[in-house]
């Protein structure tokens, strides 16, 4: 297992772990537990792997996603040992409130409660956990329950740059005895929008269908050779453009999403006034085109978007007059945002429907005309 120093780049953030490892491993301590903050595929769980190797403790790891009854969670915790890191990747996805309840209980006080039997024999049985250090990844970390939050340490991964990007694909390349020159790593790096996740399932693949010295013994693959590779894998550039929007669109934070749907609309042929951030009641653009007013608020959520979202646009939509309201989301919608919306002058436009309004804006206009 990789120590803190493999890890490339992270540098503050290994300058903060190691002196509480150390104070941790002086005193024959458990390392308090950790919130890692960071985008997708950017080596939190392989930074998570670091920390129990310098502590020369055992790691175990699992899903907050896939949780989904009580034994999903019991399991996992009474198989702990002593000083053990459990990992759970994903924990901002929504978790039963039951099983949340067990979670924070097994952090806080290393124990369990768990109901036995059911009707007037039914009883609680409390289980004793070891000590062990729990790490959470997430790459939302507003969406985790601030009940546990609270027992975590949060840490924020930092960007790689273009140059620690390069080193891990060099070291990934290693790994996998792929011959890779320099200038070829830093395109991958690129690429794969130096994200670690993604550069490992590249290679894989470049090392599944390309055996060692397919291109001569001693030659090295470069950026020549690269784009061959990359052509005959369907990846990078010669990926559909629509799936390179859907990923650019994903990595986006709220205000940049904000704005490329103000892009959106203009490019549909609206007049566009992006708002304030405070003061637009609900509103983020003011759209106008023919002497129509559009009222639009843009969600940029994994999950679904609920009635009172709807409801609070429907009433800025209203008190100033606009011909129609437009919920722009990455998510959905639920049910109940639906049937409001229902009859009203609301379009609602979700992620498969602002998929195929980006490849055609002024598929927009149609849109908006239906309602």
């Amino acid at each position: 297992m990789p120590g803190l120093d493999e890890i490339v780049g992270q540098t503050a953030l290994k300058e903060l772990m190691r002196p509480k490892i150390q104070f941790a491993r002086a005193g024959g301590l458990t390392l308090p537990h950790l919130l890692l903050c960071g985008e997708k595929e950017h080596g939190k769980s392989t930074f998570a792997v670091a920390v129990a190797e310098e502590l020369g403790v055992p790691f175990s790891s699992s899903s907050a996603g896939t949780l989904v009854n009580v034994l999903d969670l019991s399991g996992p915790l009474t198989n702990l040992r002593s000083g053990e890191i459990l990992v759970m990747t994903d924990i901002d996805a929504t978790i039963r409130p039951a099983l949340l309840e067990l979670l924070i209980q097994a952090i806080s006080s290393f124990s369990m409660d768990i109901n036995i039997g059911t009707g007037p024999g039914a009883r609680i049985h409390s289980i004793a956990i070891p000590h062990f250090t729990f790490i959470g990844t997430t790459s939302k970390p507003w969406l985790v329950d601030e009940k546990l939050r609270r027992w975590c340490i949060a840490c924020q991964f930092a960007p790689y740059t273009p140059e620690e990007a390069t080193q891990i694909v060099m070291r990934i390349a290693r790994d996998k005895s792929i011959p890779l020159d320099i200038y070829a790593a830093a395109d991958i790096a690129a690429q794969c929008r130096f994200k670690p996740g993604d550069v490992e399932v590249f290679l894989h693949r470049v090392a599944s269908y390309f055996p060692v010295g397919v291109f001569g013994e001693a030659a090295q693959i470069d950026r020549e050779k690269l784009r061959a590779i990359t052509r005959f894998l369907g990846a990078g550039d010669f990926a559909p453009t629509v799936l390179a929007v859907a990923d650019q669109i994903r990595s986006m934070e709220g205000v940049e999403f904000e704005h490329w749907v103000a892009d959106l609309f203009r490019r549909a042929g609206f007049q566009v006034e992006v708002t304030q951030a405070s003061g637009d009641h609900g509103v983020d653009l003011w759209a106008s085109k023919q002497n129509r007013l559009v009222a639009v608020q843009c969600k940029r959520w994994d999950g679904a978007v609920g009635e009172p979202v709807v409801r609070d646009l429907y009433g800025a939509m209203t008190a100033a007059n606009a011909q129609t309201g437009c919920l722009v989301t990455t998510g959905t919608f639920t049910t109940q945002a639906q049937l409001f919306s229902k009859g009203k002058p609301l379009c609602l436009v979700g992620f498969d429907a602002l998929m195929e309004v980006s490849i055609s804006p002024e598929s927009l206009s149609r849109l908006l005309d239906s309602r």
